[in-house]
């Protein structure tokens, strides 16, 4: 259910065989060496896909030791740019830390098929093309950090659906356009937009564009 390498020098590619771990509830890669794309198989965690209500405690298990079950007294989560430890609601959190590796390519949109996910931290990595048009799908998160990346495009639509919505930060990309209309997103703080060409609240930038009228005499000419 959980599995926290975080701060280790572990490089190579993410192996698509931990998607075999379906009840992973908390995965922890960050601070590493690692590069190649983000598995699209991330979506087999299917812990992850539900709203975590479960009524009994977080445990490790060692099958090889002949234990049965080792409940955990706490674990130190970076969530909403904070680092928590986590004790007797462990068993709440459900997120994924791929931060601060070499990652390439697109956040795939299976990512985003992970419903009951609270918190999702990509960045510091080299993520390109555009965030996923089915980001609004992630009900149940509450913290998204894609910072310090090269993703491109506009920020989705779906992204103002999100109600849980309080920590965001898509600052130092290749984002542009208007930054989408909710209560969530206007509330955030300008900075977590910044080193983009986008406009609109809470940037100061009201995105007015000055057109061009067209010269309607040299057409007909």
């Amino acid at each position: 259910m959980i599995l926290n390498l975080l701060s280790n020098n572990f490089y190579g590619q993410i192996p698509d065989e931990l998607c075999a771990l379906t009840s992973l509830q908390i995965l922890d890669l960050s601070h590493n060496k690692l590069f190649g794309s983000i598995p699209k198989c991330v979506n087999n965690f299917i812990t992850m896909a539900r709203n975590n209500n479960l009524d009994y405690p977080i445990a490790f298990i060692f099958p090889s030791l002949n234990y049965s079950y080792g409940p955990i007294e706490g674990e130190l989560l970076v969530i909403k740019g904070k680092s928590l430890e986590y004790s007797t609601t462990l068993r709440l959190v459900n997120i994924i830390d791929l931060s601060n590796n070499n990652l390439l390519g697109e956040i795939p949109k299976e990512v985003a098929s992970l419903q009951g996910r609270q918190s999702l931290n990509l960045s510091f990595n080299i993520l390109t093309r555009r965030i996923p048009e089915n980001i609004g799908d992630m009900r149940s998160i509450e913290s998204i950090d894609f910072s310090i990346n090269q993703l491109s495009g506009q920020i989705p639509q779906s992204m103002s659906s999100l109600a849980f919505l309080s920590h965001l930060n898509l600052s130092n990309n290749n984002l542009i356009g208007r930054i989408p209309s909710s209560t969530q997103l206007q509330n955030l703080r300008a900075s977590n937009f910044f080193g983009n060409k986008l406009c609109g609240p809470p940037l100061t930038d009201n995105c007015t564009i000055n057109y061009v009228k067209p010269n309607i005499e040299n057409k007909r000419s």
